[in-house]
């Protein structure tokens, strides 16, 4: 993806979410984003910042799935067994 810029469309196939939202993200300031006239542009450095922003993984967490129960202040199966 080196040097590559993502259109809004692009950018929410690879986070799979709807195009408005992303739209309505950079309208926000809520996304780091390049204006191109009316359009908005992605550089890659952008969609490592999105990446790092919203798919935060603490390292003691062995799944995704388990910092979700985390962050939702339940406990884990393992937590539970322990």
């Amino acid at each position: 993806m080196t040097g590559q810029w993502l259109t809004v469309e692009q950018v929410a196939e690879l986070f799979q979410i709807p195009a408005k939202s992303v739209t309505n993200m950079c309208r926000a300031e809520e996304l780091p984003h390049n204006r191109v006239g009316k359009h908005y542009r992605f550089s890659p450095a952008a969609i490592a910042e999105i990446e790092a922003k919203t798919f935060k993984v603490p390292a003691d967490t062995p799944s995704l799935a388990a910092a979700r129960v985390r962050a939702a202040g339940r406990t884990t199966r393992r937590q539970r067994a322990a």
